[in-house]
This record gives structure tokens, C-alpha cells and sequence, in this order.
């Protein structure tokens, strides 16, 4: 498909319709996981790094109505760039591991521009120029969250990806996508947002018809048992609750029956 002549590639789950838009300049695989993780439709740009692709990624912002534009690499060159071009237009600018130009923190005055999560890794040699853009959004007036990754940029590529699908959530109240088996896995699930989802997911469950589901979370030192079984003992809904059996996570997960 194409927007406003600019090639590109739609990624949304079902359902997803009115989900928020994100303009997104990175690889297939991210773009994939981020409309998986967060809950967005994610417009993949198919454009190449030129100057004239600050241009295009602009022009696609508007032309789309997307209030959020996420870069990865060269592709967080042309989101923050861009992002300086419609920040009236914008609600967030994502950069991960950005290759931003030597001296494009100072080659503009950032008023107005969008808040800004930008990830970085402890050893991408290009983390000095993301830094220097963080501290001169910041200068601005704009808000800034900046994380670094331990390792090389590639090292932590999936939690990039869960940092951006967590923030865009955020940024636009959405819940948690989580599948919708009889089991749910709390190992992939932020700890401040256990208590939402495994509510959401017990209100889910029921609608669905299951009779029995098992939530999975972890033996530890017992903390998110608790945090389930408070859950569980407070839904006037759930009959009974005990350990699962010794093959199916013991007391590392809970089976809960529903009236």
C-alpha cells in the first residue's frame, strides 16, 4: 500500500480497527512485534535514508493522522527529524538505538517537540549523539524517558521492543494484548501491570466459557502467588483456587475454577 505516494506495509491485529496508528521506519520483524506487543496498528515506512526521507516520513505523519512515529538505528535519524517537522501533530517520538547525525541535537531549536522515549545500548558506539539529543529536548521544555541497554545493540532487541509497546500503551490507555487460552504466563508481564491483566483476563476467561484456567506465576519468593490468589479470593465469580498439580507448575502456579 502506499501514503501519500510513500510505500509502506500495515501490521494490525483483529479487532485493531480504531487502535491508535504508529508511523514506524525500522524492519519488518520490529514493526511485526510492536503491533503484537502494543496494541497499535503500526504503519511500516518502506523508504530509503535520504534527506528527502525526512520529508516523506513527515508528509506520511499527516497524510495517516498517526500521533505517534517510532525509529529504529538510521530510522530513528529520520523519526526525530521528522518528529521536529509535525510536533504539533504528534503525541510521542520513539528512538531505539538511534544513529542520529553528528551535531543534529544542536541543528535545531526543539520547542514544542513531542516527549521522547529513546532507547540506547551501553556499547552502540552512536550513544553519544542520542544522549546529547536527550539532554537538548530536555533544554526545551520536552519531556524525555531515556534508557540504556546493557550489552551492544543487538543484545536487547526484544526488550526494546517491550520498552516501546509499554510506552505507547501508556501514551494512549491501551491494555495489555494477552492471548486468551485457560492458561495465562505472568512471566512476560511488567509486575505493575499484573493485578490489570490478571483481572482483565479472569473477566475474559468467563466470557469465554472456560470452567477452569491456570495462571502461571512463578514460585520466587511467593510475592505474584499472593498478588493471584488476593485476586482470586476477592472475584465473586472464581468457586475455588488451589496449587497446580505437581506436572503443571505445582505450587508455581494456581488453578482456578469458576462457578
Amino acid at each position: 500500500m502506499a501514503v501519500d505516494g510513500v510505500s509502506c506495509r500495515l501490521y494490525a491485529t483483529e479487532g485493531s480497527e480504531s487502535a491508535p496508528l504508529v508511523v514506524c521506519i525500522a524492519g519488518a520483524e520490529f514493526c511485526a512485534a510492536l503491533c503484537e506487543n502494543s496494541g497499535c496498528r503500526v504503519l511500516c515506512l518502506d523508504c530509503d535514508l535520504s534527506a528527502q526521507a525526512v520529508e516523506a516520513v513527515a508528509r506520511t505523519i499527516r497524510s495517516s493522522g498517526a500521533p505517534a512515529v517510532v525509529g529504529v538505528k538510521e530510522g530513528g535519524n529520520l523519526a526525530a527529524l521528522a518528529a521536529h517537522e509535525v510536533r504539533d501533530a504528534l503525541a510521542c517520538q520513539i528512538l531505539v538505538q538511534p544513529a542520529l547525525d553528528a551535531g543534529v541535537a544542536d541543528s535545531r531549536e526543539w520547542i514544542g517537540a513531542p516527549p521522547a522515549l529513546i532507547i540506547t545500548s551501553e556499547l552502540d558506539p552512536r550513544r553519544n549523539e542520542a544522549e546529547k539529543y536527550a539532554t537538548r529536548l530536555e533544554a526545551f521544555g520536552v519531556r524525555v524517558e531515556w534508557t540504556c541497554l546493557d550489552g551492544a545493540p543487538d543484545d536487547g532487541a526484544s526488550e526494546a521492543i517491550w520498552l516501546c509497546a509499554e510506552h505507547l500503551r501508556e501514551t494512549f490507555g491501551l491494555p495489555v494484548p494477552i492471548p486468551i487460552t485457560d492458561v495465562l504466563d505472568l512471566h512476560t508481564v511488567h509486575p505493575k501491570e499484573v493485578r490489570g491483566v490478571v483481572g482483565e483476563y479472569l473477566r475474559e476467561a468467563r466470557r469465554r466459557g472456560f470452567r477452569r484456567v491456570r495462571i502461571i506465576h512463578g514460585r520466587g519468593i511467593g510475592v505474584q502467588r499472593e498478588i493471584v490468589r488476593a485476586i482470586l479470593a476477592r472475584d465473586p465469580s472464581v468457586r475455588s483456587f488451589s496449587d497446580a498439580p505437581p506436572g503443571a507448575g505445582g505450587w508455581g502456579a494456581t488453578l482456578a475454577e469458576f462457578r
